[in-house]
């Protein structure tokens, strides 16, 4: 077992190095060349005038998108939110240090909050739709998190909410919309990303991984390629996670930031009206204040 256990070390490190070195990718050459065929590769110009969204997910990596949200909706979701977010029989603590908590998350967000199925509407499933080559698509997992601030001197070196520049481990083929449940400015720590083109730029330039950038802040953080996806409550965004360097912002103090996240993996058939009975829950990655480590 020992000595599987170090050769399968060994071909994990080398198909990174191998994905870092031919493809300029963070998530591996087998993770990519096995995707290949799923979504859709080109963004053809023609493309942009008839779904410019689209257009952009697939050329950049990700985009912001224009949905059809009820403000009624949001507002229903909202005000659940913020009644179970702090119920410990609903959520629990996903980050913190030395006993204070700095994020919660819903424990089951498919199952004790099934009314977020209801921002998957048509328009957002019909772009998804698009970015898959045969149309199809299932959701994979769905989670509602809540950043809170978190003072600079434990953030620059304690990473509480993902709020180190990284690329998700997941397959390629993976992608992820987001829907904020609160309003969110430059105060309340929103969603920072990189474009495709910019992360292989930084790859190879030498970053190297969230825990060490091997690069400036000044080349790293440059405002011309870094977008933070700002705006009201119902603000929502598609984002290619597996390929494109992101980030959470960081809240300033007495702001926080309400997430819903789903993830979208390819199928074989469309999604199905009941699709949220299928949803694998999330592995749970649980805070323990008291002896402040993590418990899974």
């Amino acid at each position: 077992m020992r000595l599987q256990s170090k050769a399968k070390v060994g071909m994990t490190r080398m198909d990174m190095w191998l994905g870092k070195k031919i493809l300029n990718s963070r998530v591996g050459l087998y993770n990519n060349i096995s995707s290949m065929g799923k979504i859709v590769q080109n963004a053809e110009p023609e493309l942009n005038e008839k779904n410019p969204q689209l257009y952009n997910l697939i050329k950049n990596g990700f985009t912001p998108f224009k949905n059809s949200y009820d403000e009624s909706l949001i507002l229903k979701l909202r005000e659940k939110c913020d009644s179970i977010m702090a119920d410990d029989n609903f959520s629990y603590p996903y980050a913190g240090h030395k006993g204070k908590v700095y994020k919660r998350e819903i424990i089951s967000a498919e199952k004790d909050f099934p009314e977020l199925g209801e921002l998957l509407t048509d328009d957002v499933i019909k772009l998804a739709e698009g970015y898959y080559t045969n149309k199809c698509f299932t959701v994979k997992h769905v989670a509602l998190g809540q950043n809170h601030f978190v003072p600079e001197e434990i953030r620059k070196n304690h990473e509480m909410f993902s709020n180190f520049w990284h690329c998700d481990r997941n397959e390629t083929s993976e992608l992820k919309y987001f829907v904020y449940l609160s309003d969110v400015t430059e105060k309340d720590g929103p969603f920072h990303i990189q474009s495709k083109s910019r992360t292989k730029e930084l790859l190879k330039k030498g970053f190297n991984n969230r825990q060490d950038y091997n690069l400036s802040s000044d080349v790293l953080e440059n405002p011309k390629h870094v977008n933070k996806l700002t705006g009201p409550a119902g603000t929502s965004f598609f984002g290619h996670a597996a390929v494109c360097l992101h980030r959470a912002g960081d809240p300033f103090e007495g702001h926080v930031r309400n997430l819903v996240q789903f993830e979208f993996a390819p199928a074989k058939e469309k999604l199905p009206k009941d699709w949220i009975k299928n949803v694998i829950p999330h592995e749970m990655h649980r805070y323990d204040p008291i002896t402040d480590k993590i418990v899974n």
